[in-house]
């Protein structure tokens, strides 16, 4: 762990001169796009791997990424090849990948908070993190299939996790937010119908 005057005299998350400048090492290297990423950035840079193995884990993963483009841009943007034909014909296929996730670490955090006296705006937000936790579930599925087929044991431990282990984690929260939804939808429909009435 790096103490607090070396985060400082290095400017590894903060300019001395103007705490708003993004010219510091965080800062410069952050080019994540989601908040957990930022997070999980900021966490490296104050406390950096220092075990052999796992940061050549780390480095063979980011050379594949930084060598194979195609694999690199399908899990940043959400477009993957898949071969459609006999004749091998590839075509991008759209997805959501990491540039649609949405803050899941502190969707999370907010179902598990619970009020002393929970109000109608509270039991609102709760309906919304568990329809934002279905989004989040289902843009996980293009993260693994633009990872087939690379080589580097890290991004394969990531892209072993078969679909059918993926239907099982996924499949509960999906029956779940789609119980909520057709209940807030009821509601709404039968607020309407008073409001008319």
């Amino acid at each position: 762990m790096i103490d607090l005057s070396t985060i400082q005299t290095l400017e590894l998350i903060q300019n001395l001169q103007n705490a708003k400048s993004k010219d510091c090492l965080y800062g410069l290297v952050n080019q994540t796009l989601t908040p957990m990423g930022a997070r999980l950035l900021k966490s490296n840079v104050l406390q950096p791997l220092t075990h052999a193995p796992d940061l050549e884990l780390r480095y063979d993963a980011l050379e594949e990424l930084a060598t194979k483009e195609d694999v690199f841009f399908a899990v940043r943007q959400g477009h993957y090849p898949c071969t459609i034909s006999s004749d091998g014909l590839s075509i991008l296929i759209a997805g959501v990948a990491l540039k649609a996730f949405i803050d899941v670490d502190r969707v999370l955090t907010q179902m598990t908070v619970i009020p002393t006296k929970p109000s109608i705006q509270y039991w609102e937000q709760s309906i919304n993190n568990v329809i934002l936790l279905k989004q989040y579930i289902k843009s996980i599925s293009p993260v693994f299939d633009a990872l087939v087929g690379v080589k580097s044991r890290l991004l394969q431990g990531i892209s072993s996790v078969s679909p059918a282990k993926r239907r099982l984690l996924v499949r509960p929260m999906t029956d779940v937010a789609e119980v909520v939804c057709a209940a807030q939808n009821s509601r709404l429909r039968d607020g309407d119908r008073r409001n008319h009435q």
